[in-house]
């Protein structure tokens, strides 16, 4: 699946998708865009739940996208955010762990 984004270069993909509670204030400051990623809310989710897709631009790598998803992964489990959990993508945070 790939993003658009308005004003942006690249090779933009979804590589991961979050849930949170709808009330979590990340939600109010999306969409958020970054040098190495973008976060988007979709439209559709169970009620009081937001999905957020994490987009990372492929035209550096796959090695880069993989290492971009998952920072940014780990960063927002460690948030402590109400309701977080990866509805998809998880593998990102196993990627570079010891074994």
């Amino acid at each position: 699946m790939h993003a658009s984004f308005a004003g942006s270069s690249g090779n933009w993909s979804v590589v991961a998708t979050i849930e949170v509670e709808a009330r979590v204030p990340l939600v109010m400051h999306l969409p958020k865009e970054s040098t190495g990623f973008r976060m988007m809310q979709r439209v559709t989710a169970p009620q009081g739940y937001a999905w957020v897709d994490i987009c990372v631009d492929l035209s550096s790598g796959m090695l880069h996208a993989a290492q971009v998803a998952r920072t940014v992964l780990a960063e927002l489990a460690s948030c402590n955010l109400a309701g977080f959990r990866v509805i998809s993508g998880e593998h990102y945070l196993t990627m570079g762990s010891p074994a």
